[in-house]
C-alpha cells in the first residue's frame, strides 16, 4: 500500500508519541529508584510509568488503524488520548502541591520514622551529613549524632530532594500535556484526509412508496391428485343387454 502525505505524517506522529511513551516510562524508573521511598511518594513514578505505557499501546493501536483504516481503532486511540491527558493533567496537579505540603509530611515521615526505626533516620543522616529533623536537639537518630561536627537538621537535605524530583516530573508531564493535545489537533485534521468520512450510521433504510407494491410471489403450483382406484365388478352379460335395450327404446321414442 502506498503512502500519501498525510497517512505517512499521521505514522510519524503515532511514532513520536510512542518515544514519549517511553521517556515518561523512563523517567518514572528513574524517579522511583532516586526517591527516598521513606520520605517522598512513589505515586508520582508510578504513575508516569503507567502513562508512558499507556501512550506505547495507544501508539501502536493508531498505527494499525491508520494502516488499515479503520475508524474503530482511531476512536479507541482518541479515547486512550483523552485519558492520558486527564491523567498527566490530575498528575500536576498533585505535583505541584507536593512543595507546599513538603514540611508537615516529611515531619510526619520523621517522627513515625523517629518512633519506630531510628536506624533508617541515621542511614538519613549519613547520606546528607546532618543530625535531626530541624537541628541536631530536634529528634536525633542517637545522642552523639552532633559530635561529628553535624549541626544542621536533615530537613533543607529532605525537601531539596523532593523539590528536585517534583521538578523534574512537572516539566515533563507539562511536556507530555502539550505534545499530546498539538497531537490531537494535528491527527483529527490529517484523519480526515486520509479516512472516508464514516456517515454509514447517519443512513437510514429505505422504505417503500405510499403507492409502491411490493411483487408478490407466484402461488405454489397444486399437486396433482391421483385417481381413486375403484374395486366395482366388471359388467355382466345381462346388465349389458340391458343396457342396449334401453338405447334401443330411446332412439326409437
Amino acid at each position: 500500500m502506498s503512502y500519501d502525505t498525510p497517512q505517512a505524517t499521521l505514522v510519524v506522529l503515532t511514532t513520536a508519541n510512542a518515544l514519549l511513551g517511553a521517556v515518561l516510562a523512563a523517567l518514572g524508573s528513574y524517579l522511583l529508584t532516586e526517591s527516598i521511598r521513606e520520605f517522598t511518594s512513589t505515586s508520582p513514578a508510578v504513575c508516569l510509568i503507567i502513562i508512558g505505557l499507556l501512550l506505547i499501546f495507544a501508539s501502536d493501536l493508531a498505527t494499525t488503524g491508520i494502516i488499515t483504516q479503520s475508524w474503530t481503532h482511531i476512536r479507541i486511540v482518541a479515547s486512550l488520548g483523552l485519558l492520558a491527558i486527564l491523567a498527566e493533567l490530575m498528575l500536576m496537579l498533585a505535583v505541584s502541591q507536593s512543595p507546599i505540603r513538603a514540611r508537615t509530611s516529611l515531619r510526619n515521615s520523621w517522627l513515625r520514622m523517629y518512633t519506630g526505626n531510628r536506624l533508617a533516620l541515621q542511614r538519613v543522616e549519613h547520606m546528607f551529613g546532618c543530625c535531626g529533623f530541624e537541628d541536631s536537639a530536634n529528634m536525633p537518630s542517637h545522642s552523639n549524632c552532633s559530635l561529628g561536627g553535624k549541626a544542621q537538621g536533615c530537613y533543607e537535605h529532605l525537601a531539596q530532594a523532593v523539590f528536585y524530583l517534583s521538578k523534574i516530573a512537572a516539566k515533563w508531564v507539562t511536556f507530555a500535556v502539550v505534545v499530546q493535545v498539538l497531537s490531537l489537533i494535528l491527527g483529527s485534521y490529517l484523519i480526515v484526509r486520509v479516512f472516508e468520512v464514516d456517515r454509514a450510521w447517519l443512513i437510514e433504510p429505505e422504505m417503500p412508496a405510499a403507492g409502491d407494491v411490493p411483487p408478490s410471489e407466484p402461488p405454489p403450483a397444486a399437486a396433482a391428485v391421483p385417481a381413486m382406484a375403484t374395486d366395482a365388478p366388471p359388467p355382466s352379460p345381462q346388465d349389458n343387454a340391458a343396457v342396449a335395450g334401453n338405447a334401443t327404446n330411446v332412439e326409437s321414442a
